[in-house]
């Protein structure tokens, strides 16, 4: 029976309290009067062939979304309607084969038919629901999920009414991080979709390295995409080429995969932390090969870090390269070192490749992103160029933390003075620790990619002199310079060279 003072509540509190989430939605979800069409049991779907009713519309939870504005999306609707609805899903829920999954979907169902608003819809809703969580197979992700909604459908009506969105949000996110990441199905709007569309509409070579079909003199997409001009045949051919084992269809599809999973990661790792943890280690972890799975979760058990990998070509010296240089860190630092809590490796990550770097660190959240590790990372022939030690640095760098206008101030005019002052001077010693032109270069751009440079050298050819200025003028952490070079990265070379 519907409750309608519940109902006026509902709508006079939660709706409202929503309202700026609803404005972040782009596009109307399109209503699917037969649900069943948008998914598919297939696991290996290749997105460019896939037929678009095997996509969900919108990204990952689209019934929680729709609990924003029922009238963008046509909740509201007669009492025959309502009573329809709520047949069908009564009837969908006692067909559901395992009697643990039933009897919790039919104790969040009438508390949804007692305590909601929008019947009809939160209906279809819970409809789609039930065959996301059906699609999954693992019986501990499984239980996580329906534990979460027992726990929600035995709170107390405040309980229920204060936690429904939020908790039914996460849930679906949940299954469509596990569906996607497993190719149950796939978001047709996601970032990877629209990287590649994006790249095809500016008719970039790159798109073709991402198709891996090379084009002919008389078939090529001839353009750049961040910058207007053209190449010839040759040209393409040399820019393809170096792309050649980089597998980049493969990074591709993984992307598509792995994108839900990885924006569950970053949304829910403050607030479902073990939820979080135990995904990445029965979902996640299991989908690499056993010598790298071994040392990303032994990274995880001593660091406390996620590391999510597109690259097929991620090998288990890349991850010893990842453990050693946690290491190397921890040891130089103690309880100083602030190490990331996600690393995230991607040859085809959107940023990066639009603005032509090969990591970054999102500070606040102790987050890193880098193309690639030892392929990038290099510690030869008298030359030092470390990306995931760069961006660490940048971690650990007290001048990345938010400051006042005078704050700012006084580190544009310390930063500017010192530069006219000492550029030269900077420029010899990065040189003689074996940073390259183009390092020194992107060196003076500021303060904080000076240090972040600098913990790249071979930090035992710096002057005490240079060491001195970087900890007194612009704040470096004088623990960073004892930091030992990471071997590992020889053994790479070593390797390179003999093969």
């Amino acid at each position: 029976m519907i409750n309608k003072k519940s109902v006026n509540i509902f709508i006079e509190k939660i709706i409202p309290s929503c309202s700026k989430k609803v404005k972040t939605v782009s596009k109307e979800l399109k209503q699917e009067s037969n649900i069943s069409k948008i998914y598919t049991n297939k696991s290996n779907i290749s997105p460019e062939n896939i037929n678009s009713n095997y996509y969900i519309q919108e990204e990952a939870a689209p019934f929680a979304r729709r609990l924003l504005n029922p009238d963008r999306f046509n909740m509201v609707s007669g009492t025959t309607k309502t009573l329809e609805a709520i047949e069908t899903t009564r009837k969908d829920i006692s067909q559901i084969k395992d009697l643990k999954t039933r009897d919790t979907f039919e104790l969040l169902y009438s508390r949804i038919t007692n305590e909601t608003s929008n019947i009809e819809n939160l209906s279809n809703g819970i409809r789609e629901l039930i065959q996301k969580v059906e699609m999954i197979d693992n019986p501990e992700t499984k239980e996580i999920i329906l534990s979460e909604i027992q726990t929600l459908a035995s709170r107390n009506k405040k309980g229920f009414k204060n936690n429904f969105h939020n908790k039914m949000e996460f849930v679906e996110s949940l299954t469509d991080a596990v569906n996607i990441m497993n190719g149950r199905y796939a978001n047709i709007k996601s970032e990877p979709l629209e990287f590649y569309k994006w790249l095809d509409k500016k008719n970039s070579w790159f798109a073709d390295v991402i198709d891996g079909k090379k084009g002919t003199p008389e078939n090529y997409r001839d353009c750049y995409a961040q910058k207007k001009g053209k190449i010839n045949y040759d040209e393409y051919l040399e820019w393809f080429d170096s792309f050649s084992d980089s597998q980049l269809p493969e990074v591709h599809q993984n992307n598509i995969k792995l994108e839900a999973f990885r924006k569950l990661v970053e949304k829910y790792r403050y607030f479902e932390p073990k939820i979080i943890q135990k995904l990445y280690q029965t979902e996640y972890l299991p989908k690499l090969s056993p010598d790298v799975q071994k040392i990303f979760k032994q990274i995880n058990k001593d660091y406390g870090t996620i590391i999510i990998t597109s690259n097929p070509q991620t090998n288990a010296l890349d991850a010893k390269y990842i453990e050693e240089e946690f290491r190397l860190w921890k040891e130089a630092g103690k309880n100083k070192a602030i190490l990331p809590e996600v690393l995230d490796v991607n040859m085809l990550n959107k940023y990066l490749q639009e603005t032509s770097c090969s990591g970054a660190a999102l500070v606040p959240f102790k987050q890193i992103s880098v193309k690639n590790l030892l392929d990038i990372d290099t510690f030869y022939l008298d030359k030092s160029d470390a990306t995931l030690r760069h961006e660490i640095n940048h971690l650990n760098d007290r001048n990345m933390k938010p400051k006042n206008s005078f704050e700012d101030l006084y580190d544009f005019l310390n930063w500017n003075i010192n530069k006219i002052l000492h550029k030269k001077e900077w420029q010899k010693e990065l040189k003689h620790a074996g940073i390259s032109d183009e390092g020194i270069d992107y060196a003076m751009t500021n303060m904080e990619e000076l240090k972040s440079v600098t913990a790249e050298s071979f930090m035992d050819r710096l002057s005490e002199k240079y060491k001195k200025q970087l900890i007194k003028k612009f704040n470096m952490e004088n623990w960073i310079f004892n930091i030992d070079d990471n071997f590992i990265r020889e053994d790479e070379v070593i390797r390179k060279l003999k093969s």
